[in-house]
């Protein structure tokens, strides 16, 4: 592999985060898993240090939706 199509290959490369966590709601409700995710693309992830990084455009989303199957 050539280094030109490595470096093509790493620009179009998508990142996608996800994370869940039990959100307390009310009494009569209970816990409700909370959802968030974050996307964005490796061009878009700019190194501010050694072990640091800025990503200068990246989309949320999130739900309290149950998943389905």
């Amino acid at each position: 592999m050539s280094v030109d199509n490595l470096e093509s290959e790493q620009a179009d490369l998508l990142y996608v985060g996800v994370y869940g966590v039990m959100t307390p709601l009310n009494q009569k409700q209970g816990y409700k898993e909370a959802k968030v995710g974050v996307i964005f693309w490796n061009k878009d992830h700019q190194k501010v240090g050694k072990k640091r990084g800025v990503i200068r455009q990246r989309e949320y989303v999130a739900t309290s939706q149950p998943r389905k199957l």
